[in-house]
């Protein structure tokens, strides 16, 4: 092929859409496999087109192979198996696209190779590893895109960045560290757990803190017993208007009288309103969304599943209409202000304005050199309607950011004082609109009708209540715990918060398990596999019997691919990038790791035989609503349940708020009858047998019991 006084430049892309886009900016036109002009050529990858090499197709395990046969048994590899070299191979279905791809870069008339993978580990990888095979010594360069622009496009290809640079060697670096580490712990813990159970297991380093963290959750529920304790809580009505006023401190089950006492002394006194105070605060937009808190909520609310989001927003991205759908930062580079004017330009809404000092412009909250989420100045305008509802969220968050008028609250804070107990009521009315134009604002508003040094009578009253099990683990509880599974406190009602600077710094320092990139398909995976479950109109996750094995199994095995160890080895493949660790000192400590695993496991004697009976074994007591019901054994004594928790009832459970003991026969008999007789105590003291039937059954699925009448026989027995 002959070219011109200049050799030109070979693009390669990491997928066929990108470049497209590519191509589309550089007015290049399809060439067969290819796009080209008289600067360009344009090729792409399909993802990774060379895959590290199977276990089983090193020359080490084919030397055990059976003769007969020529296949090699689990049962022969000694564990661990690590490759003294790691081997990449082309998969018959990425022939063609390898061959394409190399063919191109031998081309005499090309002088310079641009690796256009994604802006991340992997990305680098994908299309180095290419690079790397056809053992070319061409100038090769990289390109960062973080939107499929025509502007982007240009001004990264400016930049001429090496790709031999220290940022991308270390990026590339940290990218095999991943894929190795995934090969070695993933294969060797499959290996090894599936011979000594006798069941297929495969262990992978996001899974498995995926179906723990679901298996951890529904335990704590199965073997949560509800406690009583006491609240001491006024409600009253004055103007038609009720009061609800409730005493902080809760009283165990044992101080109903102290309660009691105290709500007597409480109503002696009347309630006085000591202030009412009114101030107007200015409300703040809340940080642009990165990928996580993003594809969750998205999920939620347009009912789909969180892969369909990913998909959704990939194209996007593709086709410029947002920016890297990976992000998982929440602010903007400064040196971007320029786009950013440019985009609020384009989107022609007279209610924005660019703000040269918006919070969001702050280089160092910038994650691994991607902005948060946001549109493009290009805009769409066909886009088929789940598209266009997940680019008006992403659009709604960034028009909030650079709203000309501020959003204004007036806030009202009320004190009651009654003896030495100081109740805070806040009421808020939105004064004006600004931002929650586009993000719709939640108010409080529990102010009563009152005035201030106004008096009214209390009725407080010792109430019983029960504490209640943890939640289920939701859509955003678990894209929480993985990108910060040591966070104290769970709370899935705050997800989409901006980032405290211990979250930040946690994120940025790799304390996190898997990526954006690689959780939606590792859960995906454990549906898949009937690990576990989830139920969208609940929005929960449930541990399956499948699930409930593989954990304990896992654990038997002392084979640790839990929350610390994998957010540990996300810790030191970001110390990979960060050039502070090296890929061979992680395989060094892995091999060591999994050898360790291996001889204590040995000296501890476990066999196959540990196995042969399971912890999880069951009986079925009956069916309710033709659902088989279990008796399962819990540290706090029976339990009768389905397996997908839609019947949980204690053998230790409360009839009108005292302890009830329900026997296994009497379970049977409630399941095939609808009731049963049991004994009871009058309030008296007056022991009397009752039958005993169903009252409800809670959204959890707890069981609550009560009497439905005098059992006569059963009283003539008793005498």
């Amino acid at each position: 092929i002959k070219g011109g006084n200049m050799g030109k430049k070979l693009i390669i892309a990491e997928k066929h859409s990108v470049a497209v886009s590519i191509a589309e900016a550089l007015n290049a036109k399809k060439e067969k496999m290819r796009y080209e002009n008289d600067e360009y050529v344009i090729v792409w990858c399909a993802g990774h087109i060379l895959q590290l090499r199977d276990f089983k197709e090193y020359p080490e395990i084919l030397a055990l192979a059976n003769p007969t046969t020529g296949k090699t048994s689990w049962n022969d590899i000694n564990i661990p198996f690590v490759p003294k070299k790691f081997e990449y191979v082309i998969p018959e279905e990425t022939k063609g696209l390898v061959q394409n791809v190399i063919w191109n870069i031998n081309r005499n008339d090309v002088d310079t190779l641009i690796n256009a993978g994604d802006n991340d580990a992997e990305g680098q990888v994908i299309v180095d590893n290419v690079l790397r095979y056809s053992k070319t010594n061409k100038k090769i360069l990289r390109i960062f895109l973080n939107n499929m622009s025509k502007n982007t496009i240009t001004e990264e290809l400016a930049k001429n960045r090496d790709n031999k640079s220290k940022e991308c060697l270390d990026l590339y670096k940290s990218g095999i560290a991943r894929s190795r580490i995934d090969w070695i712990y993933g294969m060797n813990a499959s290996i090894y757990a599936t011979v000594l159970s006798g069941t297929l297991i495969r262990a992978g380093r996001i899974k498995v803190p995926i179906i723990e963290h679901i298996y951890n959750r529904d335990m704590e529920i199965l073997n949560f017993v509800p406690e009583p304790y006491f609240n001491v809580d006024s409600r009253t009505k004055i103007r038609e208007t009720e009061i609800f006023l409730s005493c902080p401190k809760k009283y165990e089950k044992d101080q109903q009288k102290e309660a009691e006492e105290y709500a007597e002394f409480l109503n002696k006194h009347l309630a006085e309103v000591k202030e009412i105070k009114k101030t107007d605060k200015k409300k703040e937009p809340k940080l642009l969304y990165k990928a996580t808190t993003f594809q969750s909520y998205a999920a939620k609310k347009l009912k789909i599943s969180q892969k369909q989001v990913e998909n959704i927003m990939q194209n996007l991205y593709l086709n410029n209409y947002i920016t890297y759908p990976r992000t998982e930062s929440q602010h903007i580079s400064p040196g971007d202000k320029d786009k950013i004017k440019n985009v609020i330009s384009q989107l022609k809404d007279p209610r924005l304005e660019f703000k040269p000092d918006s919070k969001l412009f702050n280089e160092s909250k910038i994650i691994a050199s991607h902005s948060g989420l946001m549109p493009t100045e290009k805009i769409p305008n066909n886009l088929d309607e789940v598209s266009q509802g997940i680019y008006d969220i992403i659009k709604a968050r960034f028009c909030a950011n650079f709203t000309k008028e501020e959003c204004i609250v007036s806030e009202t804070t009320m004190k009651i004082q009654i003896a030495q107990e100081t109740f805070t009521k806040k009421g808020e009315v939105l004064k004006q609109e600004g931002w929650s134009v586009f993000e719709p604002l939640s108010l409080a508003n529990n102010l009563p009708d009152l005035k201030e040094g106004e008096a009214f009578k209390v009725d407080f009253k010792a109430i019983q209540k029960m504490t209640t099990p943890p939640n289920k683990i939701s859509l955003e509880g678990l894209n929480t715990y993985l990108d910060n599974p040591f966070k104290k406190n769970e709370d899935t009602s705050k997800y989409d918060e901006d980032m405290s600077e211990e979250d930040f710094k946690n994120i940025a320092n790799g304390l996190k398990i898997g990526t954006p990139a690689t959780r939606t398909s590792a859960i995906e995976e454990c549906l898949k596999e009937g690990y576990i479950t989830y139920d969208g109109k609940k929005d929960a996750y449930s541990i399956e019997e499948k699930g409930k094995l593989y954990i304990e199994n896992l654990r038997t095995l002392n084979i640790d691919l839990f929350k610390n160890k994998s957010v540990k080895l996300s810790y030191d493949i970001t110390r990979i990038q960060k050039g502070e660790f090296t890929v061979e000192e992680m395989i060094a400590e892995a091999e060591k790791d999994l050898k360790e695993m291996v001889e204590n496991n040995n000296k501890k004697g476990i066999q196959v035989k540990t196995f042969e009976k399971q912890k999880f074994e069951k009986v079925e007591v009956g069916k309710y609503n033709n659902i088989p019901i279990y008796k399962k054994k819990t540290q706090k004594g029976n339990l009768y349940a389905a397996d997908d928790n839609s019947f949980i009832l204690f053998e230790n459970t409360k009839i009108y708020g005292k302890d009830f003991l329900v026997k296994e026969n009497q379970v049977k008999k409630l399941l095939k009858e609808g009731k049963f007789e049991g004994e009871l105590q009058s309030k008296a003291g007056n022991p009397y047998t009752a039958y005993i039937v169903i009252d409800k059954i809670s959204d959890k699925g707890y069981v609550y019991l009560k009497t439905d009448g005098f059992a006569e026989k059963a009283k003539e027995r008793t005498k």
